[in-house]
């Protein structure tokens, strides 16, 4: 490791102890030279993002956040802190502290889901998975747009109407949406165990004991 590398962390380091000591200053001193350093470090950025959070400068904080997600997707920590602004934005969800860590992640997934039932693929977004959740969109416009184009939506009413005038051509452009939209759902569900609270495991009492 560099030694421009050791420095950033020790930055880090020191901005996350002045962090917690509510030496906000400081923190943002630190964060911000480690990120002079590293730009592209997961945990530099990361670090960077807390201390936004801190100032109560959200946009910086969730432009730190994405960025962390887009040089390592998948980042549990850098997910969760993105999507409880992006949801905070939104006027959805508003901290995932108020309820504590696990309760806040499963409020963030069950409002995704939610949104992702309107506009499939917004939900993956919402929790992290920005690149996937934006192909389900396309997929699912595009879909549309075709369906729009083969006259799908004509042949829909029409059958609506108990008219013989049905095209085949636009019913079969409905399968594009409706895979994507569906596909979407599935897969969040999938992402969405994860952020299920777990349940408490309470020790069974012995029965075979005096009391």
């Amino acid at each position: 490791m560099s030694q421009e590398m050791i420095r950033a962390e020790r930055l880090t380091t020191e901005a996350r102890v002045a962090l917690m000591r509510g030496e906000t200053d400081k923190a943002a001193k630190c964060a911000e030279e480690a990120f002079e350093i590293a730009p592209r470090s997961v945990v530099v950025l990361e670090m960077l993002g807390d201390v936004r959070l801190a100032q109560n400068r959200t946009p910086e904080a969730e432009e730190a956040f994405k960025t962390g997600l887009q040089i390592a997707p998948g980042h549990l920590a850098l997910e969760e802190k993105y999507a409880a602004l992006v949801l905070k934005k939104a006027g959805i969800y508003a901290s995932p502290e108020s309820a504590g860590p696990d309760v806040g992640e499963y409020a963030s997934a069950k409002s995704a889901a939610i949104i992702n039932m309107i506009l499939p693929g917004v939900g993956q977004i919402i929790l992290g998975q920005t690149v996937k959740g934006a192909a389900f969109l396309v997929a699912f416009v595009f879909g549309l747009v075709l369906v729009g184009l083969s006259g799908g939506f004509e042949s829909l009413l029409n059958l609506l109407r108990g008219s013989s005038q049905v095209s085949g051509g636009g019913f079969l452009s409905w399968s594009v949406p409706l895979l994507a939209y569906l596909w979407s759902q599935f897969d969040l569900a999938s992402l969405a165990k994860r952020f299920q609270p777990k349940k408490a495991e309470h020790p069974v009492p012995p029965v075979d004991k005096p009391f």
